[in-house]
Formats: C-alpha cells, structure tokens, sequence
C-alpha cells in the first residue's frame, strides 16, 4: 500500500482529432492485404513487477470468473470487481464482491516475465468482510505457475512448475508470503483460487492488497523500474461504428516523476499488420494530490481490430494495459436462407455443470448477458452447444431436467443465434472421471463396456439404446421449435468403432423421426486430429455400412486441413472437401464443419490464438464449398490480453473484449447477408477464390487470396468502374488503377455477377520474389543467405540462370522453419580468376515458380585462415603500420596488437574509446542476416561483439570494456614499449555466440585508437579501413577461418556447430573403402552402396543404387549423434544431392524416393519413434543434376540420439548420389 503518482491526459488533446482518414475512398489499401499474417503480438516490456499490484490504478491488469447457478448467472446486475480507498489514506484496494449463486472465484492478474535462477518473495495482503448469507470460506490460495511447452510424452512434472500460496483469511488483514527459485526464463501465470465452504452460500467480500514479486538476488532485480499506465475503455464491450466516438479514462503511474508538465504518445495499431495508424500526442499534467486521471476520445472511420501503445517523447518503455477495441457493421439478423447463417461457433467454454444445482461456467470475466452479446458482434449466426449433456437433462431416470437449457436456448433466440445440439458428446473411458458428467449416475450400472477398436486397448461406455433413444426423442421433442439440427456425438472414431457408432445413430434417427416438425441428423463427426488417415479410413467404413441414408448432412472435423496453406502444404483444405463429396453417394447431402479450432500457420504449429486472417480463410474455404461452418472456438473472438504468452498452452480467463476474428467474422457476414448461392472460382492455380451470389438485385461478391508465400501483383485489363473492393475488415479502397499486392489476406470484390467474372477472368498476377539472396565469398567458397520475405514456414528449391564466375549447383533447397533467413555452403563455386560473379535465380514452391531475382553480392572482404596454437601466428600489418597477430587456441581467441605511438594518452571517465585503445569487433554469425548491416535496430539482434582495451587505463577503471553479456570474460594484457604500446587480448570462445555461426568463420575488424592527449579528437586505424564504422556496421568484417582443433562446442550457446563427423566423406577408413566415421552396414553390397569419388565438384561421396525394388526402405552409411531430449531443437539438415532416373516401381506412395532417414531413439536405446524421412513431404523422383538441400525437424521430446542415413525409399529404382552432409542442432522456437 504505497503512494502512488497518477498522470492527467488532457481531454482537450484528442477531443476534436479523427483517428483516421475521413475519405470514403482510399487511394491505396487501408489495411494490408498482402501476408502480413498478424501472427505476432505488440510485445510490452520483459517486466517482472506485478502490473497494478497495488489497486491503485483501478481494476487495471486483473479479472474475474465464477461458477455461477442456473437462477443468477442471467442477473442483469451482477456485481464486477472494483476498488475502494483505504482508510485514512490515499492508497487503494481490490475488492472483490459477494456475487449471489457463486461459490468458486478465480481471480487472474496479469503475466510477468521472470529470469530463471530468479530468487523472489511472492506476496500479498487479504482478508474478508461477512455479508448476510455468505459462507465461511474453505480454500484461498494464490496459484502461480508457468507452462513448459508440450510435447508428447511429457509427465504432468515437466509440464507445469507450479506454486500455491496459501492462508487463512479473516476478516483482519493477513499477509502472504512465500520465497521461489525461478526454473527457466519465461512467462509467469498467477491467479487466486477462492472456493466457499458452504457450496449453497455465496462468498463473503474479499480485499486483496499488495500483491508483489519482491527481488532477493540480482538476478531477480531489474534495471528499469516501468512506468504503469492503464486505459479503461468507455464500453464494457468495446465494440464501436464508424464515426462513433471512442473514449478512454486512463491513470498512470511514473516512479520518481515531479514535474509538472510530461509528453505521452498514444500509438493506436491495427492488429493485423501491427503497425501505427493514428499517433496523438498530449501534455500530461500532475494533480496537487499526487493522484490523476485523465480522460481521452477520439473518432473512428475505419473497420478493423486495433490496440493501443503508450510511449513518452524519448520512445522510453513504458508497461500498459487496455486500449483495445474493434470497429465493426453493426449486429444484424440475417434471413433464414442468407449464406451468413453459415457462420458460426463452438460454445465449448460455456459449460453447464450438472447436478442437484446446476452451475455455469464461461470464458469471460464478465455477465453471461455480454458473453451473448460478444457473439453476435462478431458475426456469429449458429453456435454447436455441448449442453445438452445426458445427466444434465435426465438426472434422475424418467425426470427431465430443462430448466438451465431452457435459459441459453431462450439468449440465443434473443439474438436470432440458431443451435446446434450435440447429442451424449462422449463416452469413452479414459477421460471417465470428467466425462462421466455425460452419463447420469444412475445410468452407469446399466452401461456395458465396448473396445475402441481391434488396436485400441480403451473401452468406451454403452448405454442401453433403448434409454439413449428415449433421451434423444425426449430432447429433441422439447426443443423441436427452437433446435433443428442434432449432431450423435463428438468426435466418434476416436472411441467407437464405425460399427458402434451406427446403431446409436439409428436410434437417434427413430428418435427424429418420431418427433418430426423437420428436426435433423447431422454425423459422424470424424476427427482429424493427429491422424488423417483415421478420419478418412473410419469415414469410408462408416458410409460402407450404409450410414448416409440416417444422416441429413456430414459432420466433420478437419483437424490437420484447416487451410489451403499450412505448413508449405497447399490445397489440403479443399482436398479434403472434395474428398468427403466424393465418398457421398449422394453429391448434394449438405456437409458441416461442426469444429476446428486448432489453425497451424506459419509460426505456431498448432494453437488456438490463430490470427485472424488464418481464420477468416478457412471460413470463406467453407462457406465458398457450401459448407455449414462453426469451427471457431468461443475463446478465440475475445482479445486474450492478460496472459496472451502463457494462454499458448492452456486456456485461462479473458475479458469481453472482441478481437481480430471478431472483427474479420462481423464482417464476413455482412459481406454475405444478401446472398444465397456460392461456387469456387478457378481463375489460377494459386489463387483461391469464392463466388458468393443470389440476390434479388443481381449482385454478387466475390473473396479472393493468393496462397503463395509472397502473394502477387494483382492487375487487370478490364476496367473496374462498376465494382466495389474492400480489405478483409470491410474497408472500401481503389484499387487497379496500379494493381493490389495480393497475398494471403482475403479481398472482397463487389459488382453485379457478370461484370466481377468478366473482370477475373482478365486479371492478372505477377509474381514478386518470396525470397531475397545475399552472396558472400571466403577465397573461392560461396555462402548464400535467403532472407524469407513472406514469414512463412516452407522449404522453397531455388534454380540458377544467366550464370557468370561461378560453378553452381543445379537447384539449391533453403528451409525456413522459426528462422527469417536460412544460409548454405558452396564449396569451391567461385571460378578462379574470375573478376565477376553474377547469377539470377528463380523461387519454386511445391514445383510451382514462385518468382525470382538475381542474387545481391556482398563486396568481397579479406579472408585468412587462422593458424593453431603452436603454429606460427597471423601476422598482419595495419593501414598505418600496427601490427597485429593472431591465434587460435584451444579454449581462447589470441589477438596481440603492437602500437607505435610515444604519446599515449589515458580514456575519460567511462569513455575507454576516448583515449589511446585497441578495439576488437566479432562477428559469430557473418553469413547469416546478410540484409542487416547496421548494428543497432531491426527486428532481429545481432550477435556482435566489442571489446575496448585502453592502452593507459585510469586507476580505478577495469583494463578492458565490452558489450558482451557473457559472464566469461577477456584476459587482457598492456605494456609499455620503446616505441609505444603492446596490449594481447585473450578471448574465451565461451564468450563468444555461437548459435548462428554453422561454417567456424568470423567475422573479425581491429581498430586501434590514436589520440595526442586527453580529450583532443581521435583518429583511427582500422584493419578493415572503414575508420569507425566497426562499431555501428559489419559486413566489412575481414573473414577468419576458426581451425577444427579450436574448441568452438564450448560456447554455451553454440547449437549450431556440427553434429555429423566426416560429413564430406572426404575422410577414408585405413584399409577399408568406406567413409570414415559412418557405422559399417552389416548389408552393404558393394552393388547397391558405392564409395568414392562420385562426390560434388568430383570430390568424394556416397552413391545408393537399386536396379530392382526393395521390399523394404534402403539406407546407406549410418551416422549416430546426440540429441537434446528437451524437445526444444531441431535438426537442420543440409546436402548435396544428384538423381538419376529414380522411379516408383511399387505402391505410389506420397513420401516415395530419394530420402534423408532419422530414427530418434531414448537414453536406454530404443527407438523413440518412427524413423523420419526428412523432408520428404512429396515424391522425390527422377533425374536431375546436383542440388544443395536443406530440411529441419524437430527433435522429439525424451530422444536422445538420433541415427542419420541416406538413401532410397521402399518400391524404388534408380540411382542416388550423396555429398557434404551437415547436421546442425537449432533451437526451435516454434510455440505449440
């Protein structure tokens, strides 16, 4: 409870400004609708202070949820959290109220970002106040924890650090506390867990105060203490009209600010593109009380989802919360036959929880009433309920229960929100003890046990049919007004058989039947998850046993292809599609997409914070094949702010706030709310696009997007007077006058019918280059560096033309998986002599060109290799005659620099650059990042290391200065001479990083400073001759080439070095003609596996060769290699391939061909898995001269070592040749 200094935002500063252009038409597109996917976040600082831990800027940072009975969960007037000032002072408090009909609160703040090794006291101050009727209560405690990323296999232990603190409230304030040792660097979670004794009585109030991460070692302290802003939006859901007037009441807190008079920024950010559309500047002035507020409004004209960004006038960080809101069309009820019906939602986290009083439980912190609300703000026209659950309607036998139902089906009627009900939901025994709630008690003796499967070893639940048709009659009889559409089950094949499944589908078809009034079967509901072939395979037993003719329509679940792009894979979305109407006898049975809410993109391989372009392609994927889609999970149309890292891994409470789904859905479908009819367009190859029509008035929209990992230049021949085109918000913009950069970000074309086909069919779209190449050249090797222009995960092969000076490749193959750019060798490809090395290059994707460019090189540097200890040093004169000689050594870097100069002159004050100094600049990663030359900026830091010794240090003052953050530091050593100076530098390659640096060259510039006296100008010697350009660029680097007896592994950060030995087959075995360090194979033939000089560039290799086809895949030379079990690496694989008349003699199998083989095994040498091939996600066939390739996989978590071999697939023939294999250990960044 300590004072607090708030800040005044003038209301005159915003109160007559317009967010945005007022223009009705924009010359240029208001949004981006190329690919930027919005899969970042607006980071805040890495702050390890509890935001608003001390109530005194409001509710700001925090949220509460509840269970919450039948009778008050629809209250108009639910009491919300909010604070009060202590007494006799001007501090404030949390209160949480006695809310009637809830007995379990859970109470989250905000994350922080913790330092592992961290020592911190975790605190609070609470107690209660006793209203009439209130419970004692039975559980406080604080919950903090932090969530590792899963990976399969992983014990509960390993996935949750978790920590409670504890105490028994009274109503006199008790203090909390408790010290933690931080395990990892990461995200931290904590939220109070509050459960009342009495389960038929509310809480009593509760006030929390003080709640704090106290630091107790310098690993825990923070430099910075963050100023604190909260922005308290004017709507409880902050959804807005064009025009309409936002408003903001912020209060903010700047530690150790007294004056008078401060500048802050307010950046307002679409948050698709995450970047600044509106920027107001304000004068904040300070209250006498020490406390203000401030309040701000402003205009909107514009659609679209937007986040607000607090800065001062020196960009200094400062920490915020709120300033979220969207700008929408305005919630409409759609005809029964409007296409926009087909927009819907999984209310998966609205739960009713059965029993004697049934509770609710929804994902917001705020009434149920603004949960509804939400719903219909974002564009959502059905919703699939699982709440329909058997022991919620027939808790006892023969007695029907519909009181809670009754209540939703009334809310969703409300708002003209159709339903669909989910009928039992699931069964199966392994998750018994929480889905027992499906089954009523008394059901479960009377339940027999049935396998899931020949292979599966769970067994899943039966009820007698005769009771599940009579709760199925009876349900369906009850809502046969309101529900018209029933689903049988969740998700089925993974717990029933086909033969299970339909005779509980018969009954339920009897059961409809029966009841009539047009009350429809829709099934089987299949699942992707995990496993495609299951979907397809259980799908097609399904349809074989004559289960289409009791079904009105196919559900399904298209887990795994839920978009026409994911993960360099295209059209799997609409393969599947078509594959489903092709198992149909009948063609036109209508089809549901009754879930998918798990989105890979580029970034995150499977997670339920999908942006909201991702989201809104696989609608219009859906909708535009006529398919009824409620994929969306509820969750995932609210803005996740207070834990949006941690949320990655598990769903925690949110506030209503809608976010960019809901804004890209609202207008999806007002976009569709006039039409009728849809039929995919096929004007390219690439470009998706949905014809929507049926209005009476002939007009039509169509939504297009190009699925190419750069998009293209959209133009067209046909004039477009006549026709409409909005971004995917709705935002009208001119467009091809110059053309539109297409990408993946879907646009809407608006017209009569005829006039938008007769503009599509004339357009055109030029591809631009998904990928800029940088050339850098050591002596006669060449490195390239593709920079991935589109932030795309997908492994591109790259052809070569119009080539001079160099010996290049056919093909090479880069792979992009975490990483922005991806770099590979080419030994020996620059032609001796030659004065010019040019070369253009074409990008194909999936075999398909995605564009081109000529590759940019680099101006050549000078190149040296740098001798062992013991060898005779490099020796190196400087421009101005210093001398420097260099080694390297085992454990260390050795640098020596003599200095002639007989006025040497001492450094100010915290200033060793300013007088007499030798400066060394490395750089560990000099062929990666080849589009940054600067040092300072960007997205991406540079690894670069400056090290400054002062030739006369002053006393106090260390004899050497560096930015490295390493805590291994340079021994370093200075001496007078006759002439001058001689200092030696000893630099540990611990303290050099080494995670981007694959090829043990660095990138090295020596600078020696000259100065006559202290304070006078300093001029400069620098090895490279960029005088004092070292510490601000880098590419002029001078090359050094780290000899293989350096000890460069011992880098605590150096994943990349390599794991293979003998990667180059160059080495032979003594005596024997196999390459050394590969296991001999017990079945090598000389026949099929030949050693020698087959290589690249006639160097030694490997050659595979089948005449006939292996019943079995054949492996050459294997190579075993330690892995990290952690299940955060991945293995990046590069190689020189060539084939010759590879053909698939057998089975046509998707992964048929030449093939990289991993088989991962665990620390007692099992096979972890299945062996990998890498890379190999299309036939590889055929002839074609050498490529360069690259492939990544991850590591699977519990590996230990991984065997690597080359080869050829089972069902093949033909030839395969191998050369300079690397393996390099990355981590892998990618959240699951």
């Amino acid at each position: 409870m300590r004072k607090s200094f708030f800040l005044v935002l003038a209301s005159a500063a915003l109160a007559s400004c317009t967010l945005f252009n007022t223009k009705p038409e924009l010359d240029i597109p208001p949004v981006k609708i190329d690919n930027s996917i919005g899969d970042k976040m607006i980071e805040r600082p890495l702050s390890s202070e509890v935001f608003n831990g001390n109530f005194d800027l409001g509710k700001a940072g925090w949220a509460l949820t509840y269970y919450i009975r039948g009778e008050h969960a629809l209250d108009d007037n639910i009491p919300q959290l909010s604070t009060v000032k202590m007494p006799d002072s001007e501090t404030y408090c949390l209160k949480v109220p006695s809310i009637p009909g809830a007995d379990n609160y859970w109470l989250a703040g905000r994350e922080v970002y913790l330092k592992k090794g961290a020592e911190i006291e975790l605190s609070y101050n609470a107690k209660i106040k006793k209203v009439p009727g209130s419970s004692d209560i039975k559980t406080f405690f604080l919950d903090f924890r932090n969530f590792n990323e899963y990976r399969h296999g992983m014990s509960t232990k390993e996935r949750y650090w978790l920590n409670a603190l504890s105490i028994k409230v009274s109503e006199k304030w008790q203090p909390a506390r408790k010290n933690l040792t931080i395990p990892r660097d990461d995200y931290y979670f904590f939220c109070f867990a509050i459960q009342a004794k009495d389960d038929h009585k509310p809480l009593p109030e509760i006030y929390i105060d003080s709640v704090k991460l106290t630091p107790l070692n310098e690993i825990a302290k923070s430099s910075l203490t963050y100023p604190q802003i909260a922005i308290y939006e004017s709507k409880p859901i902050p959804a807005y009209r064009p025009d309409e007037e936002v408003s903001y009441e912020i209060k903010a807190e700047f530690p150790k600010i007294s004056a008078s008079l401060k500048e802050l920024y307010l950046d307002i950010v679409d948050d698709q593109t995450l970047e600044p559309v509106f920027t107001t500047k304000m004068d904040l002035k300070r209250n006498n009380n020490g406390l203000y507020t401030g309040k701000c409004s402003f205009k909107v004209n514009r659609y679209g989802s937007y986040s607000t960004r607090v800065r001062d006038s020196e960009n200094s960080e400062l920490d915020w919360f709120g300033g979220d809101f969207v700008v929408t069309h305005p919630p409409m009820n759609y005809d029964a036959k409007s296409l926009s019906m087909k927009v819907g939602m999984n209310s998966v986290n609205h739960r009713i929880f059965p029993g004697n009083e049934q509770f609710h439980n929804y994902v917001t912190a705020d009434t149920l009433k603004n949960y509804y609300n939400c719903l219909k703000i974002a564009g959502i026209n059905h919703v699939r309920s699982w709440n329909f659950k058997w022991k919620t309607i027939e808790p006892e036998k023969g007695k029907f229960n519909f009181t809670e139902t009754d209540r939703i089906v009334k809310e969703y009627n409300k708002r003209n929100i159709e339903l669909i009900g989910v009928l039992g939901l699931y069964f199966g025994k392994d998750k018994a003890p929480r889905d027992k709630q499906n089954i009523p008690d008394w059901l479960l003796p009377l339940c027999k046990m049935h396998p899931v499967s020949k292979s599966h070893p769970e067994e899943a639940f039966v009820p007698p049919f005769d009771l599940w048709e009579n709760y199925c009659k009876t349900l369906m009889e009850h809502y046969k007004n309101d529900i018209k559409i029933w689903e049988v089950f969740n998700e089925p094949n993974g717990w029933m058989t086909p033969e299970n499944y339909l005779e509980y589908l018969k009954a339920a078809r009897r059961a409809a039947d029966a009841v009539g009034s047009g009350v429809k079967i829709i099934g089987p509901c299949p699942t992707g998850d995990f496993a495609v072939d299951r979907f397809a395979g259980w799908s097609k037993e399904f349809l074989a046993l004559g289960g289409e003719k009791y079904i009105d329509g196919f559900a399904f679940h298209p887990y795994g292809a839920s978009n026409d792009f994911q993960h360099g894979e295209f059209f799997e979305a609409t393969a599947t599609l078509n594959a489903i109407r092709s198992w149909l006898k009948n063609k036109s049975l209508p089809m549901y997409n009754t879930e998918c809410y798990h989105f890979p993109n580029t970034l995150r391989l499977r997670t339920i914070c999908a942006d909201a372009s991702t989201i809104l392609r696989h609608y219009l994927i859906q909708v535009g094949n006529g398919v009824c889609t409620s994929s969306l999970a509820d969750s995932q149309i609210y803005k996740s702010r207070l834990n949006a890292h941690v949320r990655l891994n598990m769903y925690h409470i949110m506030e209503s706030i809608p976010g960019p789904a809901a804004a890209a859905l609202n207008n999806l479908s007002f976009q569709l709310k006039d039409y009728t009819q849809s039929e995919v367009l096929k004007i390219q190859k690439f470009i998706n696009c949905y014809l929507f029509s049926g209005a009476e008035d002939g007009s039509a929209v169509a939504a297009l997007w190009d699925l190419r990992p750069n998009g293209s230049h959209w133009t067209s021949i046909e004039n477009s007077d006549g026709l409409i085109f909005f971004d995917m918000w709705g935002n009208q913009f001119s467009a091809i006058k110059d053309g539109v950069n297409l990408g993946l970000n879907p646009v809407y074309v608006k017209g009569k019918k005829g006039e938008i086909l007769s503009f599509l069919d004339k357009s055109k779209f030029k591809l631009g280059s998904p990928l800029k190449i940088f050339g850098r050249k050591f002596k006669n090797d060449l490195y390239l560096d593709a920079v991935n222009l589109t932030e795309m995960r997908f492994s591109p092969e790259v052809k070569f033309t119009e080539v001079k000076g160099l010996k290049l490749p056919e093909a090479v193959q880069f792979a992009f998986t975490n990483n922005r750019d991806s770099s590979l060798y080419l030994p020996g490809t620059i032609v001796p002599g030659s004065s010019e090395q040019a070369a253009l290059f074409t990008v194909f994707a999936q075999s398909e060109n995605s564009g081109g460019g000529r590759i940019n090189f680099l101006p050549e540097t000078q190149a040296y290799d740098l001798p062992f200890s013991g060898a005779k040093p490099l020796e190196i004169t400087l421009p101005e005659g210093s001398k420097a000689s260099m080694t390297a050594e085992k454990d260390y870097l050795s640098i020596t620099v003599s200095v002639k100069d007989k006025n040497i002159a001492s450094p100010k004050k915290y200033a060793p650059w300013s007088g007499d100094a030798v400066e060394i600049f490395i750089d560990p990663a000099p062929f990666a990042s080849l589009d940054r030359n600067l040092l300072k900026g960007g997205e991406v830091k540079l690894p670069m290391s400056q090290y400054i010794c002062p030739a006369k240090p002053l006393p106090e003052d260390k004899n050497f200065w560096t930015n490295s953050q390493s805590t291994f530091s340079p021994e370093v050593k200075t001496e007078e001479t006759d002439d001058g100076y001689k200092t030696q530098i000893k630099i540990p390659w611990k303290a050099i990083t080494g995670s981007e640096n694959a090829y043990r060259i660095y990138g090295i510039d020596i600078e020696v400073d000259h100065v006559k006296e202290q304070g006078k100008k300093l001029s400069k010697e620098t090895l490279s001759g960029k005088k004092g350009e070292s510490y601000q660029k880098r590419l002029h680097y001078p090359l050094f080439r780290i000899p293989e007896q350096a000890n460069l592994d011992s880098c605590p950060d150096a994943l990349n070095t390599e794991a293979l030995i003998n990667g180059s087959f160059e080495k032979k075995k003594l005596n024997k003609n196999e390459p050394e360090g590969w296991m001999e194979r017990w079945d090598r033939t000389e026949k099929v596996f030949k050693y020698g000089n087959n290589g690249w560039n006639g160097s030694r290799g490997v050659i595979v060769k089948l005449d006939e086809p292996s019943p079995i895949h054949v492996q050459g030379w294997p190579q075993q290699f330690k892995c990290n079990p952690d299940g955060k690496t991945q293995l990046f694989i590069q190689g020189f391939v060539k084939a010759e008349n590879i053909k698939i003699a057998g089975k046509d199998e998707k992964s048929s061909g030449l093939r990289f083989f991993c088989h991962f095994y665990n620390d007692i040498k099992k096979k972890h898995m299945d062996n990998i091939g890498i890379g190999v996600n299309e036939s590889i066939t055929g002839s074609f001269g050498w490529k360069k390739m690259q492939f990544a996989v991850p590591v699977p978590y519990g590996a230990t070592s991984c065997q690597l071999s080359c080869g050829l697939s089972k069902g093949v023939t033909g030839t395969v040749y191998f050369d300079d294999i690397t393996v390099k250990v990355e981590k892998l960044n990618i959240r699951l």
